[in-house]
C-alpha cells in the first residue's frame, strides 16, 4: 500500500485536471526531441543515452520514436502487468526480433508463446542447483587463475579490466558449454557474434517501421559473421552427435545437456537447429553481458574505497584467502549487494520492449491500437 501511495496520488492529481493528462505525459517526449542524425549515433552507441532525466525519474513516459508512439515504464506494477498479468497481450518488439533472430534464431531469449514454455520446460532441469554448481567449478579456475596473474603485476601496472574480463567470461562459456571440446577455436565465435551484434544496431529503416525485407546497412557483413559462428557450433553439435551415435556419453556440459535433453510432455528432443538456436543464445547471454556487469563493478569500486574495504573484510572473514565457490554464494551478503547495485546503475540489458496486440489500459494509460505500441 504504501508503494503504491505515490502513484495512487499522481493519478488522483491527473484527475482532478483532465485537461492536463496530455500535456503531463507527453512532457517527456518534447524533451526528449532531436534531430534524426545525432539520435540515431547515439541510439547506436548508447541506446540508454536518448533517455532524458524523467526516464529515470517517473514512474511513465510516453513519447514518439519515428513513426511509433512509446511507452516507457519503469514503475513495478506496470511492468508486472505487461510482462506477467497480461503478458498475452504482448509480443516482442520487431526491432528487437529483426536484430536477434538472426543471430539467436529461435531461442530462449527470443521465442514466444508455446514454443519459449517448451524450451523453458526442456531448459529447466539444466539449470538445477547440482548443475550450477558443476558449472561454477570452472567459473572459480578460471577466475583464481586471473587473480593471482593480476596479483604478479608490478605495483602500479595499468589494466584494461573490460578487456580481460571478456577474455575471462569467454573462456568459462566455453569450457561451460563444450566442456572438452573447448580446445576449439572459440575465441573465433566471440569474434564472430561481437561482429554481428555492430551490424545489427538500430538503423534508419528500423526507426521508421519499414520492413524487414527493406536492405539494412552492414547486413552482408553480418551475414557473414553468422556463417563463422554457424560453423563452428554446427561442427561441435556433429562430433559430439557422432560420439553419442559410437556409443560414447552425451556429457555434462551444456552442449551433452541439450543433446539429452527431452519434453517431459512430449518426449521429443531438441534437433539440430534448437540446439544451435540455444547455444548462440547462451553464448550471448553469458559472455557480453556478465563481463560488462563485472567491469562496471570494478569501475565502481575505483571510486568509492569505503565500500571497496567492506568488500573486502567480508571476503577475508569468509574465505580466509581462498577462491569462492559455489557453496559460498549465500554468505557472501554484501558482496551480492555489491554487484547488484552495479548492475542497477549500469545495466548490461537495461531496456526490454515489448508490443501490444490489442486495447489495454493500466491505471490512466491506453495501450494500443495493435502495432503503435
Amino acid at each position: 500500500e504504501r508503494e503504491l501511495a505515490p502513484m495512487r496520488a499522481r493519478y488522483e492529481a491527473l484527475m482532478a485536471h483532465p485537461e492536463k493528462i496530455e500535456e503531463t505525459l507527453l512532457e517527456g517526449a518534447r524533451k526528449a526531441r532531436a534531430s534524426a542524425g545525432p539520435l540515431l549515433a547515439t541510439l547506436r552507441e548508447n541506446a540508454i543515452g536518448t533517455y532524458t532525466q524523467d526516464a529515470f525519474e517517473r514512474d511513465i513516459i510516453i513519447y514518439r520514436l519515428g513513426f511509433k508512439r512509446m511507452i516507457l515504464a519503469n514503475h513495478p506494477d506496470l511492468i508486472r502487468h505487461v510482462m506477467l498479468d497480461n503478458a498475452a497481450n504482448y509480443e516482442r518488439d520487431p526491432v528487437g526480433k529483426r536484430m536477434l533472430e538472426p543471430g539467436l534464431g529461435k531461442g530462449l531469449l527470443t521465442s514466444e508463446g508455446a514454443l519459449w514454455k517448451r524450451q523453458r520446460r526442456m531448459m529447466a532441469p539444466i539449470f538445477q542447483p547440482r548443475r550450477l554448481a558443476g558449472f561454477a567449478e570452472s567459473m572459480t579456475e578460471y577466475s583464481a587463475a586471473l587473480a593471482d596473474e593480476l596479483a604478479a603485476l608490478p605495483p602500479g601496472n595499468s589494466v584494461d579490466m573490460a578487456e580481460r574480463m571478456m577474455l575471462l567470461t569467454l573462456d568459462i562459456i566455453a569450457r561451460t558449454m563444450f566442456g572438452a571440446d573447448a580446445d576449439t577455436d572459440v575465441s573465433a565465435v566471440g569474434a564472430a557474434m561481437d561482429r554481428y551484434q555492430v551490424t545489427v544496431r538500430p538503423n534508419i529503416p528500423d526507426l521508421i517501421g519499414l520492413p524487414r525485407w527493406v536492405p539494412r546497412p552492414d547486413a552482408r557483413e553480418g551475414q557473414r559473421a553468422l556463417a563463422e559462428m554457424d560453423a563452428i557450433i554446427n561442427d561441435l553439435i556433429r562430433r559430439r552427435r557422432e560420439r553419442v551415435a559410437a556409443g560414447g556419453e552425451a556429457g555434462t556440459d551444456l552442449l551433452g545437456l541439450l543433446l539429452a535433453a527431452r519434453d517431459d510432455e512430449t518426449g521429443a528432443a531438441l534437433d539440430d537447429r534448437e540446439v544451435r538456436d540455444q547455444m548462440a543464445t547462451f553464448f550471448l547471454a553469458g559472455h557480453e553481458t556478465t563481463a560488462t556487469a563485472l567491469a562496471w563493478t570494478w569501475y565502481l569500486l575505483a571510486h568509492a574505497p569505503d565500500v571497496e574495504r567492506k568488500l573486502h573484510s567480508e571476503l577475508d572473514a569468509i574465505l580466509g584467502g581462498r577462491p569462492a565457490t559455489y557453496a559460498d554464494y549465500e554468505t557472501l551478503t554484501y558482496t551480492r549487494m555489491v554487484i547488484e547495485e552495479a548492475m542497477r546503475l549500469y545495466p548490461p540489458a537495461h531496456t526490454t520492449a515489448r508490443q501490444a496486440i490489442a486495447d489495454d489500459r493500466f491505471a490512466y494509460t491506453d495501450f494500443g491500437p495493435p502495432g503503435r505500441v
